[in-house]
């Protein structure tokens, strides 16, 4: 038995290098987080905040506001904080970048737990293959998105790592249900996109830790009745696993040999004091209630807020309505997961933070029906090759495959199914590709005549230096944002920057205005940069209080309800209204950006008048061949139809400048110019921006801009 643990423990020896190789690309991210000059804005500032928040008397119990509330009006929350727990520590160390740095460790860890798990089940084909897919997943999220803790980027390598639990679960490893339990309750926490796959994916791993325990039990207890060896290795029948096999050291037995119901289940529950399959059991278990403890209070004890959070989340999920349904399902799955795969170099001009699908009906629905012919053969060559391993990669994809058709089939007509709502589908096609691949190239290796030397040579010195040069290109390749949405958009860290310069006395200038009632107002610069300045002040102990039932409060609540006595708000101005705010009697200035003399853009008038005089005698249509859909082009000629019914307003809220930036109409090349210099300094006027202390129900007599809706907030 030594001398079995030994040749275990030896072979587990490599694991540590493994992983590190694998997460060197977040690694990477958290260099270049450190080395940035960097400030949380829009949700970046929401969870820099609440993670100062972590064990304090304000304590999050919940994740961020979801904007699903606004289609129904009932406010609800993502479920769970522990993003904000994970990211505390580095916050507190770090300051705000420590957001970044600390998501970029986050990743990190699911990254290398990937490769840990792959080497325990696969050995050396399962990094060879599942660790390509990680890092692949890491270089095509780019260092920008890995150090990003936004709703949408954060879960990305989590969910990864949960589903190679899952398939490590079902391959009989007694740690993959613990590993799936905690990166599956992240991603679902994060995200309510996560929440029907995540469940599935635990479900799914302790089912199969239970039968492989059960199993283990009833062999023993075989072994004992006919006087052999007590043994309870894992039948990892195959080439990737055999003696490489997880092993347990379980010798529970039934000694009378009795089969009964009750004496068995009697038994099981002594094991629990012995073997390490059980105490791994325990774990995944004791995981999950303290992982899910605090959603749970707030639902039953004290809701911040009423209803509790999942009575909200199912109430939410009644008025949404029916889901999109089967058809959709498919589409997006084949268009993101299969042809080509979005998920390795994704293409934000052609499908990000658009809607629809990028490939017509026929041919999503022909690629996913090869799809299905390639999961039944892999599954035939699993079966063939009486490999646990090969078969629980199968299904596993299986399973995350089904579990995606679930969620995809029932995102409810009225939820805008935009690009970077489906960014989950990203992992979900970087496992399916890698557990794919993880029995092709046992098949490749067993079928193919003259493979039979690459084994020796990816353990040669040659091999383990071209394994090198991909880690290292990878990562290099990494080192870049790609395009793809943040959390933080790029122009407002200036913007943030200077705001925490200056309000560096702010907590002693408001030391004397006691509790102040936070005020949100529905523009968009001062959506982006309000986060920060609230983030700011409730470090330095600054007393803020948010009304009930608003989108603030779900962010930002636990004890900051207001009181109905506070005498002073704190409020925001965007654009002319920034710049006249230190003029307004009783008004405090406590930090401005971007402020100029709104007589410079009194021209803007008469320069949109005479862009819509020109508008109106080009003939604006919508150019097809920039659409990819016809939801796509659907959108593009609405937009053009808004343009042409207003042309003035389509210019100020920005619909024609967007139509013309990406191309989507044709215009004449002196106007298509005439209307990006009049964005650039429409832009500066309105992200000028100051944070303002002014007496409670204050109304500012200068209208901000531009608009946009809020749930609860005034949109005129």
């Amino acid at each position: 038995m030594n001398d079995e643990r030994g040749k275990h423990r030896r072979l587990l020896r490599p694991a540590p290098l493994l992983a590190l190789a694998a997460a060197l690309p977040a690694l990477a991210a958290a260099v270049r987080a450190t080395a940035q000059r960097w400030y949380p804005t829009l949700d970046n500032g929401i969870y820099s905040a609440r993670a100062w928040d972590v064990g304090t008397s304000h304590n999050p119990m919940l994740a961020t506001w979801s904007s699903r509330s606004t289609a129904t009006g009932i406010i609800m929350n993502h479920p769970g904080p522990m993003a904000f727990q994970l990211l505390a520590p580095f916050r507190r160390l770090f300051g705000p970048v420590g957001v970044r740095i600390g998501s970029a460790f986050i990743n990190a860890g699911a990254a290398g737990s990937v490769v840990w798990m792959a080497w325990r089940v696969g050995r050396r084909r399962g990094v060879a293959t599942f660790g390509l897919g990680v890092l692949v997943l890491s270089a095509s999220m780019g260092s920008e998105v890995l150090s990003d803790p936004w709703t949408h980027n954060l879960p990305l390598l989590g969910f990864f790592a949960a589903a190679v639990g899952m398939w490590a679960s079902l391959a009989g490893d007694r740690w993959g249900p613990a590993l799936t339990v905690f990166w599956a309750s992240l991603c679902a926490q994060i995200s309510l996109a996560y929440v029907v796959l995540s469940a599935v994916l635990v479900a799914a791993s302790l089912m199969a830790g239970v039968g492989w325990w059960w199993g283990a039990d009833r062999r023993t207890s075989r072994n004992r009745r006919n006087g052999s060896a007590p043994s309870d290795r894992v039948e990892n029948r195959g080439p990737v696993a055999g003696d490489d096999a997880d092993t347990d050291t379980n010798t529970n037995t039934d000694a009378t040999g009795q089969r009964g119901c009750a004496r068995r289940v009697r038994t099981l529950l002594a094991s629990f004091g012995a073997g390490t399959r059980p105490r791994a059991l325990l774990v995944a278990v004791g995981t999950t209630v303290a992982l899910w403890a605090l959603p749970a209070w707030e639902q039953f004890v004290a809701p911040d807020g009423a209803p509790g959070n999942v009575t909200a989340m199912a109430q939410n999920a009644e008025r949404l309505g029916a889901g999109r349904g089967t058809g959709f399902a498919i589409q997006s799955f084949a268009d993101i997961v299969v042809i080509p795969p979005a998920w390795v170099f994704p293409d934000p001009q052609g499908w990000e933070n658009s809607t629809g699908a990028r490939w017509g009906v026929g041919a999503s629905v022909a690629v996913f029906g090869g799809y299905i012919v390639v999961l039944a053969a892999a599954a035939w060559w699993a079966g063939r090759r009486r490999s646990v391993a090969l078969a629980a990669a199968v299904g596993a994809v299986g399973v995350v495959t089904v579990a995606s058709l679930a969620t995809l089939a029932n995102i409810s007509e009225t939820t805008l199914a935009t690009a970077a709502y489906l960014r989950w589908l990203f992992p979900v096609g970087a496992f399916v590709a890698a557990a794919l691949a993880f029995v092709a190239l046992d098949a490749v290796l067993t079928a193919v005549p003259g493979t039979e030397r690459l084994p020796a040579l990816a353990r040669s010195g040659g091999g383990a230096a071209a394994a090198l040069a991909v880690v290292v290109g990878l990562t290099v390749y990494s080192i870049d944002a790609h395009g793809l949405e943040s959390g933080s958009p790029a122009w407002a860290n200036e913007p943030a920057a200077q705001l925490h310069g200056a309000l560096a006395d702010a907590p002693q200038e408001l030391a004397d205005r006691g509790p102040l009632l936070t005020v949100e107002t529905p523009y968009l610069t001062s959506l982006t940069l309000f986060p920060a300045v609230i983030d700011e002040l409730l470090a330095a102990g600054v007393d803020l209080r948010f009304a009930p039932d608003t989108p603030l409060l779900a962010q930002f609540g636990v004890g900051r309800v207001a009181g109905g006595d506070e005498e002073w708000e704190l409020s925001t101005r965007s654009g002319v209204s920034a710049a006249t705010a230190g003029t307004e009697p009783g008004v405090d200035v406590l930090a401005e950006f971007g402020v100029d003399d709104p007589a410079e853009f009194d021209e803007l008038g008469p320069r949109a008048e005479e862009l819509a005089a020109r508008i109106d005698r080009t003939t604006l249509v919508a150019d097809p061949e920039r659409a990819r859909t016809a939801m796509a082009r659907f959108f593009d000629e609405a937009a053009v139809g808004r343009t042409l019914d207003d042309p003035i307003g389509s210019i100020y809220d920005g619909t024609v400048i967007a139509l013309a930036r990406r191309g989507a109409v044709k215009v004449p090349n002196d106007l298509r110019a005439d209307l990006a210099a009049f964005a650039v300094d429409l832009e500066r006027r309105d992200h000028a921006f100051a944070v303002v202390v002014q007496p409670v129900g204050y109304n500012p007599p200068v209208p901000q801009g531009p608009v946009i809706a809020l749930p609860g907030g005034d949109p005129g």
